[in-house]
């Protein structure tokens, strides 16, 4: 697939996508759908009911992320339809017109958010186990929507210029009439700029907090579990006759469960992370090393990266229902509510049915 470059209107046309491997995309982007919104629905639904009063606030962020990875699922395949299905006009916007710009912006403000939401669960969870903090007291319900908000529209401003123009500008495709990020202009200061700021806010300093976060969690995790063993705490308090044995008991397995509780979570969050780190490297590497005139992508290449880029927001869901027993829990009891109740919507009368000899 050979490309040409407009230097003049900063416009690209590439070589389409064949008939084949239009096939074989569309079927993948529908089996994703459907995965991402039946795991979407069931780790929602399992947060919403294993909580029978407030949701913790990492466990309502969660639901946030899962919902800002189905949204970026959807942005990404209606931002690729145009490519490889007929029923849309080639090209889809005549000029890069305002309009085609906003075609692209859910993917941005999507992939942007992600990033937020997860190095948001890093620091609640950072002080939850580094700082001791009471959480709950800390982030109330007001407190929490608002710090929702406020990533919502960190992720919108930041996407901001290039949907406008003034800083980044999106280009072109006269193909499929569609705007994409411009990685290809080694001289363009516009475009470059705005480029390394967004990778360097989005893709490395984020990633390094959360990263920081986890790291220092499961140093300090180490170390209680350390101390906890090194101590002999359950037998000196067994042995001490001013205390009870019941109460004395319970005291001493708290320190000994609450580690290993935290540490479960911790692990759970960190899989979600690194999910997230693997599937994203491959797409800053590929217009990174397309910044500088190393290789040249073309619009398969482009869907290639953003289906690695969605696959980990397909599983992030699973993962969660996968590896916490809390949430496995919710869905067995509602599974059996749901097979016990079956009767009752598929009644058959037997006193009207005649056995046939």
């Amino acid at each position: 697939m050979n490309s040409t470059i407009d230097e003049s209107g900063g416009n690209y046309s590439l070589v389409a996508i064949t008939e084949k491997e239009q096939t074989i995309l569309l079927f993948i982007w529908i089996l994703t759908i459907v995965a991402s919104m039946l795991g979407t629905y069931f780790a929602i639904w399992a947060i919403w009911t294993s909580n029978k009063t407030k949701i913790p606030p990492v466990e309502f962020v969660l639901a946030n992320l899962l919902m800002v990875d189905f949204i970026f699922i959807i942005a990404c395949i209606t931002y690729m339809l145009p490519a490889v299905s007929n029923i849309f006009p080639k090209p889809l916007f005549k000029s890069n017109t305002i309009w085609c710009r906003l075609h692209y912006s859910p993917v941005m403000v999507s992939s942007f958010l992600n990033a937020l939401l997860l190095a948001t669960i890093a620091v609640i969870r950072y002080d939850i186990v580094i700082k001791n903090r009471n959480i709950h007291k800390l982030m109330s319900s007001k407190r929490l929507l608002t710090v929702i908000f406020i990533l919502w529209l960190t992720a919108i401003l930041s996407s901001a210029p290039a949907v406008i123009g003034f800083w980044g500008k999106l280009t072109y495709d006269p193909i499929y009439g569609v705007c994409a990020p411009d990685f290809r202009f080694k001289n363009d200061i516009n475009h470059i700029t705005y480029q390394i700021l967004i990778t360097f806010i989005f893709f490395c300093c984020i990633n390094f907090t959360t990263g920081y976060c986890y790291y220092s969690i499961y140093k300090q995790l180490r170390l209680k579990n350390k101390q906890i063993f090194d101590s002999s705490i359950y037998s000196r308090h067994l042995k001490n006759d001013n205390f009870n044995r019941n109460s004395t008991k319970a005291t001493a397995i708290r320190p000994i469960l609450w580690p290993g509780r935290q540490r479960r979570v911790n692990l759970i969050l960190v899989i979600l992370f690194l999910g997230f780190l693997v599937s994203y490297s491959p797409a800053a590497i590929g217009t990174f090393l397309q910044m500088i005139n190393v290789v040249k992508l073309d619009p398969l290449h482009y869907c290639i990266l953003l289906i690695i880029m969605y696959s980990n927001s397909v599983l992030d869901p699973y993962i969660i229902l996968l590896t916490s027993h809390k949430y496995r829990r919710a869905i067995n009891i509602r599974m059996y509510q749901v097979i016990r109740k079956l009767p009752n919507y598929c009644h058959i009368n037997y006193s009207k049915i005649k056995v046939i000899k």
